[in-house]
């Protein structure tokens, strides 16, 4: 019974490293940092990357047209009587479910550093006209 989900648990793994894979180098590259008393914040003025579409985020929207995917099939799957003692059903449950709160997640976070990095760079331009 568990067959489906041990699947997407693998799949998830697979899919994960991949962006971790992509992730990290691009923050160790691009990515500006200052040291503060404890801990290294990011500089927003000096930061270009997040004003930029990157790689990360072409594999965030196949990650969202994925997770579209797999919801419109389960909810096709589940529409024709097929229940969860299906290891494919179980597989779409799981991937729809994990790669829903990842892509969310990111959305939130891409916005938010997004806002900031503008407001850093008006914020800097206002500092340069003053000067």
């Amino acid at each position: 019974m568990n067959q489906g989900f041990f699947w997407s648990s693998m799949t998830t793994m697979i899919i994960g490293f991949v962006i971790l894979m992509i992730v990290i180098p691009m923050d160790r590259r691009y990515v500006v940092r200052k040291k503060e008393k404890y801990f290294k914040k990011i500089d927003y003025v000096k930061t270009t990357i997040y004003l930029k579409w990157t790689a990360f985020d072409t594999l965030t929207l196949l990650l969202a047209l994925y997770t579209i995917a797999c919801t419109s099939i389960l909810n096709y799957m589940i529409s024709k009587g097929m229940t969860i003692e299906r290891s494919d059903v179980q597989f779409l449950i799981g991937q729809t479910q994990t790669w829903t709160v990842v892509t969310l997640v990111y959305f939130l976070f891409r916005l938010t550093v997004t806002l900031k990095s503008i407001e850093a760079q008006r914020n800097s331009k206002e500092y340069e006209d003053d000067a």
